[in-house]
C-alpha cells in the first residue's frame, strides 16, 4: 500500500507552483476527490522560509491538523482532515500533529470562517479574521470538478461525468468571490440521448444502422459489449425506454445474442435459454438467421434474424 503521506506529497507538488506566485497568507489549494475516503486533505501550501513559520501559520487556520514542511524546497502544507493521518518521516521533511502544539494565544482562530486566516488585532492578540478563499465547491450529481485553486479569483469548471451532458446552456465555472462565496452555476448533469442506467449499468443505442459484426465493433469500440438480456427486469427496462425514446427509422436493434453450435448464445458463451422473450414462432434454427435482434414489428419481443441485416446496436456498459 502507498503511504498517505507519498500520496499527498504527489498531489501536491505541481499546484504548488502556482500557489507559490500568490500572496501566501491568501493562498489555498483543496483535495477535491473525495473517492479516497481518507478524510484528510491538503487545503494550503506556502513558500517559507522556515519550519517555524510553517508552525505558526498552521496555527492560524482552523482547518490545518497537520503540516508538511519540505526542507529542501523550503514549502509548507498544510493539512486538514479528521485525526486518523498517520505521518511517515523522511529525510529532508518534517511532519507535524496540531496536537503536540501549544495553541495558546491562538483561541480566537477558533472564530474564523473555516478556510479563513487569523491576524493579530490591535491587542496583539490572534482575533482578527480574514477571508483567505472559498471552501470546496458544491457537489453536483453525475459532475466532476476540473481545479483545485480555491483562492480568491480563482475558477474551477464543472464537467459531466461520462454518458451525462448538462441540461443548460449556461457557464459551468464558477469562481471564487471576495466574500468566499463561489459564484452560483445552474446546471444539471442529465444522461445522454440514447443512453439509460439501471443498477449501475448503462445501455447505449447506437443512432447508426449497422450489420451484427458492425454493431459488436461499435460497441467494443465504446468501452461496451452488445447487450445480454438475462432478466424480465431487464427486458421490460430496454422496452421501457425504446418505446418512449423510439425514433423514426429505428425498426430493429440488435443484441449479443447469436447462434453457435445450435444454441443460442450470448457473447460471454452463456446459453440465452435461463430467460427468453421470443416472438412466437422463432426462432427458427436456421443457417440464414443466426443472430438475435429486438423487432418493433414484433412488439419489441425477440427475433431471430440474418447477421447482414442492418439494426440499431444496444451497447450494454458496465
Amino acid at each position: 500500500m502507498i503511504p498517505l503521506y507519498e500520496i499527498y506529497l504527489a498531489i501536491c507538488f505541481t499546484p504548488a507552483i502556482k500557489a507559490m506566485t500568490k500572496e501566501f497568507q491568501f493562498g489555498h489549494w483543496i483535495k477535491t476527490d473525495y473517492a479516497d475516503n481518507f478524510d484528510v486533505h491538503t487545503f494550503e501550501i506556502m513558500l517559507l522560509q522556515n519550519i517555524k513559520d510553517c508552525i505558526e501559520f498552521c496555527k492560524t487556520r482552523k482547518q490545518c491538523q497537520f503540516f508538511n514542511f519540505d526542507h529542501q524546497a523550503n514549502v509548507c502544507y498544510l493539512i486538514g482532515g479528521n485525526g486518523t493521518f498517520v505521518s511517515e518521516k523522511k529525510p529532508k521533511f518534517s511532519f507535524g500533529n496540531r496536537t503536540d502544539w501549544n495553541m495558546a494565544g491562538y483561541e480566537g482562530c477558533a472564530n474564523c470562517s473555516d478556510y479563513g486566516v487569523c491576524k493579530k488585532g490591535d491587542d496583539g492578540k490572534y482575533s482578527v479574521c480574514l477571508n483567505s478563499g472559498c471552501g470546496p465547491p458544491e457537489k453536483k450529481n453525475n459532475a466532476k470538478v476540473r481545479g483545485n485553486m480555491f483562492s480568491i479569483g480563482d475558477k474551477i469548471q464543472y464537467e459531466c461525468k461520462k454518458r451525462y451532458k448538462s441540461t443548460n446552456e449556461v457557464s459551468m465555472t464558477p469562481m471564487c468571490n471576495q466574500n468566499g462565496t463561489w459564484s452560483p452555476v445552474d446546471f444539471e448533469c442529465v444522461l445522454e440521448d440514447n443512453v439509460y442506467k439501471l443498477n449501475n449499468i448503462f445501455y447505449q443505442v447506437i443512432p447508426h444502422a449497422q450489420s451484427w459484426n458492425k454493431a459488436k465493433e461499435t460497441c467494443s469500440s465504446i468501452g461496451g459489449y452488445l447487450i445480454d438480456i438475462t432478466s424480465p427486469e431487464e427486458q421490460n427496462f430496454i422496452e421501457e425506454n425504446l418505446r418512449n425514446d423510439y425514433t423514426a427509422g429505428f425498426h430493429c436493434y440488435w443484441t449479443g445474442g447469436r447462434l453457435m453450435g445450435g444454441v443460442f448464445q450470448w457473447l460471454d458463451g452463456t446459453s440465452v435459454n435461463s430467460y427468453t422473450n421470443w416472438n412466437p414462432g422463432d426462432p427458427c434454427y436456421c443457417s440464414a438467421e443466426q443472430c438475435l435482434g429486438i423487432d418493433i414489428s414484433f412488439n419489441y419481443k425477440w427475433n431471430d434474424k440474418p447477421c447482414t441485416w442492418s439494426c440499431n446496436p444496444i451497447c450494454e456498459i458496465n
